[in-house]
């Protein structure tokens, strides 16, 4: 499972790989199971750890540090 945790997490913070597409890849049995692996692993759903890895990349490119 670290494998898997750890690929996903790369496609959500470095890839804009829809949700759908990890979901059938990695077989997750539904969407909602899904998010419940993300939460429980990255502490936020799907949505929010790509939201969030986002902002981080921004910031670094306007030379702000995450703190």
């Amino acid at each position: 499972i670290k494998q898997k945790t750890q690929k996903v997490e790369e496609l959500l913070t470095t890839t804009k790989t829809p949700f759908k597409t990890i979901i059938e890849d990695y077989n997750f049995s539904s969407p909602s199971h899904f998010s419940t692996f993300c939460r429980s692993q990255f502490g936020y759903p799907p949505r929010d750890v790509r939201k969030r890895a986002q902002k981080r990349k921004e910031a670094k490119e306007d030379g702000a540090y995450d703190y």
